[in-house]
C-alpha cells in the first residue's frame, strides 16, 4: 500500500515539500486511515484535519468527537464545521446539498488555515463504483475517466487531492487493523435508499471473476486521461485556426470543423461549451455535444438548437453560432405607421424618417433607404413579413415573392419572420434593411428634384448581430 500510494503521489505532483494540507476527515475508515498515512507517511508536509458534520443523523456528533480525540493523541490540528439544517436547500437531492456544502465548508476552512491542498479518501473501490454508475446514466466518458487523482477547487489557489486512488478498501481495513486506528461506522453506508450503496454491492460479483481487477484500474484510467488531455490540446490548436471566440459568443466554420476527426469534432465543441459555461452552474453532456454536431452537418443550411442554461447553437450555412438566446422578436404581422419626421421603436430595431430637399450621398448604405416622395404612398409602415408579400427589387423589372427574396438572400428560415420589413400604405414592400431595396429606392429613378423621403435603421442590440451578418454577406 504504502508503494502505491508513493507511486500514485509522485506521478500525479499531488503534493510538493512544505505543502499545508487540509485532510478532509469524515471519522470513517478511509479517511482516518489517510489522515494517519500522511502524518506518519509523508513528512516533507503539514496535515490540519477538518471535520465537517452534516447534522444529518444524530449520532454525527460521535463522529466529530472521535476524529478530534485522535488528533490530540497524535498532535494534529484540529477543525470543525458543523452545517446547520438551514443551510441545505429544500427539495434538493440530499447527497447532492451534503457534497455541495461540506466541499464549500472544506475549501473555506482550507483558506482560514492556509492550506493549498485538500486531501480526500476516494479509493480503487469508489473509483469502480463512479464508474459503473456514470455508465448506468450514459455519461461515462464526458468528463474525466472515473474520479481525478486531482482537480481544481472553487478557489483558484486550492487543489483536491486524492492520494488513494490505487488503494482497495480492503488494505485501506487491512492498515486499519496494523495499527489499531479507531473508526466510526456509518449507518447509512448499508442502506439501499442509496444509488452508490446498491452499485457497492455488485463489487464483490466484478472481484470474484478477477481477484487483480483494482490493480490496474487506476493505470488505465491515466492512460485514457493522458490521450484525453492530448486531444484536447490538438483540439484547441484546430479551434485556434477556424473559430473566433468573443466574450459571450464562439463562431465556427461548419466546413473546418466537420474535416476533422470525428473525435476531434467532439473535443473541439466541447471547448467551445465548456467556455461559455465557464461562470454557469448549467453543465451540457455528450447528448449536447452530438446535437451541436449533427447541426453543424446537416442537409438543411438553417436551424437552431436550444442548450442548457439559455444557451443556443444555431446554424446559419456555413457558420456555426453559440452564443445567448436572443431575446424574443416581434410575432409575424406586426405593423407600426412611420411618421415624417418621426422615430418608431420596434423590438428589432429604431426607424429614424425624415424629410429633406438634397439628395444623400451615401445611397448604397444598406442601413438607409432613399425614396423620392412623389412616388410613394403614404404613410409608410414598418411589419413583419406576411405570407402574399411581394416586391420589386431595385434595377429588377418583374416582382418576386419576397420570401424567395429571403432565402435567396440567405436568411436563414429561422430569422425570416421577424425580419423588419418596409411597406407603403398600399402594403407595396419598398425594403428589407440590410437585404434588398425595393424599386423605388433605385438610383437610377430618383429624381433630381426635392422632396425625398429619408430612412434610416439602426438595429436593437438583439437583432445587432444577424443584421450584420447579412450586412456581411451582401457587402462582398
Amino acid at each position: 500500500m504504502k508503494r502505491s500510494v508513493r507511486e500514485h503521489i509522485h506521478k500525479h505532483h499531488l503534493f510538493e515539500s512544505g505543502d499545508n494540507v487540509l485532510v478532509a476527515v469524515s471519522g470513517g475508515v478511509d479517511s482516518m486511515v489517510l489522515l494517519h498515512w500522511l502524518h506518519h507517511f509523508c513528512a516533507n508536509i503539514s496535515v490540519t484535519a477538518a471535520h465537517v458534520d452534516h447534522n444529518l443523523r444524530p449520532e454525527s456528533v460521535n463522529d466529530s468527537r472521535l476524529v478530534q480525540k485522535f488528533c490530540a493523541a497524535e498532535g494534529i490540528p484540529f477543525v470543525n464545521e458543523t452545517l446547520k439544517a438551514a443551510d441545505y436547500t429544500a427539495g434538493a437531492n440530499i447527497q447532492a446539498e451534503a457534497r455541495r456544502l461540506r466541499y464549500n465548508a472544506l475549501e473555506t476552512a482550507a483558506s482560514l488555515h492556509g492550506c493549498r491542498k485538500i486531501a480526500t479518501a476516494h479509493h480503487a473501490d469508489d473509483q469502480l463504483e463512479t464508474i459503473w454508475m456514470a455508465f448506468a446514466r450514459g455519461t461515462w466518458g464526458e468528463g474525466n475517466w472515473g474520479i481525478p487523482p486531482k482537480r481544481r477547487a472553487d478557489h483558484a489557489d486550492i487543489e483536491v487531492v486524492r492520494p488513494f486512488l490505487p488503494v482497495e478498501k480492503s488494505e485501506i481495513k487491512a492498515y486499519a487493523a496494523n495499527y489499531q486506528i479507531a473508526y466510526a461506522e456509518d449507518e447509512s453506508n448499508a442502506s439501499d435508499k442509496y444509488t452508490r450503496n446498491r452499485f457497492r454491492r455488485m463489487l464483490p460479483l466484478l472481484k470474484a471473476e478477477n481477484p487483480s481487477m483494482l490493480d490496474q484500474l487506476q493505470p488505465q484510467l491515466d492512460r485514457l486521461n493522458d490521450e484525453r488531455d492530448w486531444m484536447k490540446q490538438e483540439a484547441e490548436a484546430a479551434l485556434s485556426k477556424v473559430a473566433v471566440f468573443q466574450n459571450d459568443h464562439v463562431e465556427l466554420s461548419c466546413s473546418a470543423l466537420i474535416e476533422r476527426h470525428a473525435a476531434l469534432q467532439q473535443h473541439m465543441v466541447k471547448i467551445i461549451l465548456g467556455a461559455l459555461y465557464e461562470s454557469s452552474s448549467a453543465t451540457p453532456s455528450a447528448i449536447h455535444i452530438d446535437a451541436c454536431l449533427r447541426l453543424a452537418t446537416a442537409d438543411h443550411p438553417s436551424a437552431r438548437i436550444d442548450l442548457p442554461g439559455g444557451l443556443q447553437a444555431e446554424r446559419m450555412y456555413d457558420r456555426l453560432f453559440f452564443r445567448p438566446a436572443p431575446q424574443s422578436l416581434p410575432d409575424a404581422g406586426c405593423c407600426q405607421q412611420i411618421n415624417i419626421p418621426g422615430t418608431v421603436n420596434v423590438e428589432t430595431g429604431v426607424l429614424h424618417a425624415w424629410d429633406t430637399d438634397e439628395l444623400p450621398a451615401a445611397l448604397q448604405d444598406p442601413g438607409q433607404l432613399v425614396l423620392s416622395a412623389a412616388e410613394i404612398e403614404f404613410p409608410l409602415h414598418v411589419r413583419t413579413r406576411r405570407r402574399q408579400d411581394v416586391m420589386q427589387p431595385a434595377g429588377m423589372h418583374g416582382t418576386k415573392k419576397l420570401k424567395r427574396i429571403l432565402i435567396d438572400a440567405k436568411v436563414p428560415a429561422l430569422w425570416r419572420n421577424t425580419w423588419p420589413v418596409i411597406v407603403d400604405n398600399s402594403g407595396w414592400v419598398v425594403w428589407v434593411p440590410g437585404v434588398k431595396k425595393g424599386s423605388a429606392a433605385w438610383t437610377e429613378r430618383l429624381p433630381k428634384e426635392a422632396p425625398y423621403v429619408v430612412l434610416n435603421f439602426t438595429s436593437a442590440p438583439s437583432f445587432q448581430e444577424r443584421f450584420e451578418q447579412m450586412v456581411k454577406i451582401h457587402s462582398k
